[in-house]
C-alpha cells in the first residue's frame, strides 16, 4: 500500500513538531525519517499511525483520506525502541497475540506463527520467554509481532536504539532482507545515518518539523540541498569563499574528500600544519591548523595513501579539496 501526507500541521503548545509536512512513500517502499532529537519525526510516525491527530493536514492510504481514522482500523503495525513485549508470555503467544486479538482461527495462528519465527530465523525459540533473549533477538520478536496481522505499513521508530553497534549492523543486514521478502510499505525513524543509509530506499531528512530533503541516500550525502543537512549528514570542513554579490557564504568539504601534498603546485591548495594523526583501522584521521581557515581542519586518508606520504604531527602540507559545496553561512 502506498500512502501519502499533505500539509501536515502540529503543535503541543508553543513547540511546532510539524510545519507543512508533505510526502509520499510509494508501494512496497523502505522510507527513513532521519533527523535529530526534537525534530519531529517521531510525531509524524504517531500521525501516520493515527496515534495522534494532525492540526490540519491530511493523510491518506491508497488515495483514501484516513485522517480522523482510528489506530485500530487503519492495520498498522507498530515497533518501539524497547520492543514492548509481554514479558509472562512466550514468544509463540507475543507473535500470535495480534491474531488472536483479530479472531485468528488457531491452526491459522499455529501456521503464521511458525512462518514468522522462519522469517526472523528464531524457529527453535517459540516456547522461550522475552528475558531468555537478547537484545537483537527480541527486536526481531517485535518485528514478527507486528508483521503477524498482515500490517498495510510497518512504522518502526528507533528500533535499533537500545542495540550495540555490532547488533545494529547486523539488524540492518537482516532488516533489509526481511523487507525484500515481506515487501510491505515500511517508514523508519531513525537519527542515526548508519542505520538511515544502509537500510532505506529513500531517506527523509527532518529539521525542525519540515522537511528538508528527500531522496536516495547517494544524492542526499553527495548533493545535500542546504548546509543543515551537509553538516548534520557528517563531518565537514568550512572555508570562507570570496562571493562575487558580497554575501557571507562558505565552503564546505567533507574529511574524505581532502588531498595532501608536500608542495603547493596547485592554486587552490592550502597551507596547513598537521596537529595530530589519528589511526583507526583502514582510514587515518589527520587533524590540521591552517591561518585561512578560523577553525581546525581534518582529513581522513587510506592507511596506504598516508603510509606513501609518511605524514607526522608537525610537519607542513598543502590541502586540495576535490569538491566544495557552496552555502549560504545561515542556511
Amino acid at each position: 500500500m502506498s500512502f501519502e501526507v499533505h500539509g501536515l500541521e502540529k503543535r503541543f503548545g508553543s513547540y511546532v513538531a510539524l510545519d507543512g509536512v508533505s510526502l509520499r512513500v510509494a508501494k512496497g517502499e523502505l522510507v527513513a525519517l532521519l533527523g535529530p532529537s526534537g525534530c519531529g519525526k517521531t510525531t509524524l510516525l504517531r500521525v501516520l499511525a493515527g496515534l495522534e491527530t494532525a492540526d490540519s493536514g491530511t493523510v491518506l492510504f491508497d488515495g483514501v483520506d484516513v485522517t480522523r481514522t482510528p489506530p485500530a482500523s487503519r492495520n498498522v503495525g507498530l515497533v518501539f525502541q524497547h520492543y514492548a513485549l509481554f514479558e509472562h508470555m512466550t514468544v509463540f503467544e507475543n507473535v500470535a497475540f495480534g491474531l488472536r486479538v483479530r479472531g485468528a482461527s488457531k491452526a491459522r495462528v499455529a501456521e503464521r506463527v511458525r512462518e514468522l519465527l522462519a522469517h526472523v530465523r528464531l524457529e527453535g525459540f517459540a516456547s522461550r520467554l522475552p528475558s531468555q533473549l537478547s537484545g537483537g533477538q527480541r527486536q526481531r520478536i517485535a518485528l514478527a509481532r507486528a508483521l503477524a496481522a498482515e500490517p498495510r505499513v510497518l512504522l518502526l521508530d528507533e528500533p535499533f536504539g537500545a542495540l550495540d553497534a555490532r547488533v545494529r549492523q547486523e539488524l540492518r543486514v537482516w532488516l533489509r532482507r526481511l523487507h525484500a521478502d515481506a515487501g510491505v510499505t515500511t517508514v523508519l525513524v531513525t537519527h542515526d545515518r548508519e542505520d538511515a543509509f544502509e537500510v532505506a530506499d529513500r531517506v527523509a531528512v527532518m529539521n525542525a518539523g519540515r522537511l528538508e530533503q528527500v531522496g536516495k541516500p547517494v544524492d542526499v550525502f553527495h548533493d545535500p540541498a542546504s548546509a543543515w543537512v551537509m553538516r548534520f549528514l557528517g563531518d565537514v570542513n568550512e572555508f570562507p569563499v570570496r562571493s562575487e554579490r558580497g554575501s557571507s557564504v562558505v565552503g564546505y568539504v567533507r574529511p574524505h574528500e581532502i588531498e595532501l601534498s608536500r608542495s603547493g603546485t596547485d592554486v587552490a591548495s592550502l597551507a596547513a600544519k598537521i596537529r595530530r594523526v589519528h589511526s583507526a583501522g583502514a582510514s587515518v584521521r589527520i587533524e590540521f591548523e591552517a591561518d585561512a581557515a578560523s577553525a581546525p581542519l581534518v582529513a581522513e586518508l587510506d592507511e596506504r595513501t598516508f603510509q606513501s606520504l609518511k605524514l607526522s604531527a608537525g610537519d607542513d602540507v598543502f590541502l586540495l579539496p576535490r569538491r566544495v559545496r557552496v552555502f549560504d553561512r545561515h542556511a
